[in-house]
């Protein structure tokens, strides 16, 4: 199998997901530009949310401090170090109204009111873009999710949603106009019939292949010249097989979207069907606990996918940890044997940049 240099000189790789070292994605970039036929830039994608080396409050935090001109400067601040390394587009912001303060996503949301919503939506598109999304120092932002994913019933992730079309058009929908009015260079539209779940999870439904088709060649009929990019996903992989999931990829393709996401794959087996029988820039989601992480980045790339998500690493990584560090203090009354597997203060840190904040407190008080 070619390796992905190689690829990339081709010009069959568009997207890399996020995760190498500046100097490896220059190198990559440098080949596209340079050996392609297409001479097209990639691009890197890496989720920027409320910041990047420099972190700032969490989403609902900033949209509290009822500021624009603060929440734009910290998307800003986030661009200027995200695009520094080569980071060329960001899955961010999150637009999902939230009113039940069970729900475990609240606080990548901007809170429970539209209006507040939309004006941290805008800023924070306006932020991470400028007025230019070509210039230097631009990142592109990619909203996000799935309207009413915020009113999920009790506050448990991916359940039912009672929604009035009231609701609908005056709650939960005006932060997404807000994000393609202030020029977001994405958008992410699947065929799941609510209740939404997780693509992971049984019992999921799908709205006819068909209609989804009208509602994507409505959104890229509607859409500016400019952008955003449309994002065309489908759970038929879990919820009707690989060759449902295989024919939508290829309608929603067909229909003119920039990107398809056959989600809910589980197997190696499925992995290798899309990418053998879904030609073009395509996504792929890699979740911890399946055969699927067997496969390295490296793998994916070469096998045609242009971005990858791994969507639960980080999270269940720190929930193991977490759970150890705590069973020990439980067990011992004090957290001693859990330090070995602790960073260290200095490591810390060193990882935070501390000495950095510090030098600037010192210079600007």
């Amino acid at each position: 199998m070619d390796n992905i240099e190689q690829r990339i000189a081709r010009g069959e790789v568009g997207f890399l997901a996020g995760g190498a070292e500046p100097a490896q994605l220059r190198a990559w970039q440098q080949i596209a530009v340079e050996q392609s036929d297409c001479g097209i830039p990639l691009m890197f994608t890496v989720d920027v949310i409320h910041g990047h080396r420099t972190i700032f409050p969490l989403p609902i935090a900033l949209a509290g401090s009822f500021d624009a001109d603060l929440i734009r400067d910290t998307a800003r601040v986030a661009a200027l170090e995200a695009s520094s390394e080569g980071v060329t587009l960001t899955w961010a912001p999150m637009l999902d109204i939230s009113r039940d303060a069970r729900w475990g996503r609240c606080a990548e949301s901007p809170g429970e009111d539209p209006v507040l919503g939309s004006m941290y939506v805008r800023a924070m598109v306006e932020g991470f873009q400028g007025s230019d999304p070509s210039q230097p120092g631009q990142l592109l932002s990619c909203a996000k999710h799935f309207a009413a994913y915020g009113f999920a019933d009790g506050g448990r992730d991916y359940n039912a949603v009672d929604m009035t079309p009231y609701r609908l058009h005056n709650v939960v929908l005006p932060p997404f106009e807000a994000a393609v009015q202030a020029g977001v260079a994405a958008i992410h539209l699947e065929d799941q019939m609510a209740p939404k779940r997780c693509g992971q999870l049984a019992g999921i439904k799908l709205i006819p292949a068909e209609e989804n088709v009208r509602r994507l060649k409505c959104a890229i009929a509607a859409r500016p010249a400019e952008g955003p990019l449309i994002i065309g996903r489908t759970d038929a992989m879990p919820a009707i097989g690989p060759e449902e999931a295989v024919r939508r990829a290829l309608m929603y393709q067909d229909a003119g979207v920039d990107l398809v996401f056959v989600d809910g794959i589980k197997k190696i087996s499925e992995v290798e069907i899309v990418a053998r029988q879904v030609p073009g820039p395509k996504v792929v989601s890699i979740v911890d606990g399946n055969e699927t992480t067997a496969l390295t980045m490296r793998d994916l790339e070469e096998m045609g996918f242009a971005v990858v998500f791994y969507a639960v690493t980080a999270l269940f990584s720190a929930a193991r940890a977490m759970a150890d560090a705590l069973a020990v203090l439980k067990r011992d009354g004090t957290p001693a044997k859990a330090a070995s597997a602790m960073m260290s203060y200095a490591e810390f840190s060193a990882l935070v940049d501390l000495p950095r904040f510090q030098a600037l407190d010192e210079t600007y008080g």
